[in-house]
């Protein structure tokens, strides 16, 4: 009847939610060539289950974790980092406030 309708519906109801954006995106590390970010972890109404990294606005990686070491960079320049969340539906938060590092010489 009806309410097996309803409840087969929400079973299947796809996942159209996208995660938090994560915050905040913090530096760590930094040296002449690598710069290591860390952030908080996302949240999601089902799972979130990875960050996409972007250095100077060109995505550069995924990973699972809330670390990334960003490698082969140039001393003495400004990079803009920035991330978003990715849940399994491939649904992405917005990208995080944008951080920026100057590597040393």
């Amino acid at each position: 009847g009806i309410n097996r309708f309803i409840h087969l519906r929400q079973q299947g109801a796809p996942d159209v939610v996208a995660p938090s954006v994560p915050l905040p995106v913090s530096p760590g590390l930094v040296t002449s060539n690598s710069i290591e970010v860390s952030w908080s972890a996302s949240s999601d109404n089902v799972s979130v289950t990875g960050y996409d990294l972007f250095l100077n606005g060109v995505f550069t990686s995924s990973v699972s974790g809330t670390t990334f070491q960003f490698g082969a960079l140039t001393g003495l320049t400004l990079y803009q980092v920035a991330i978003r969340a990715r849940d399994q539906a491939g649904n992405v938060s917005d990208l995080s406030p944008s951080v920026f590092v100057l590597t040393p010489s």
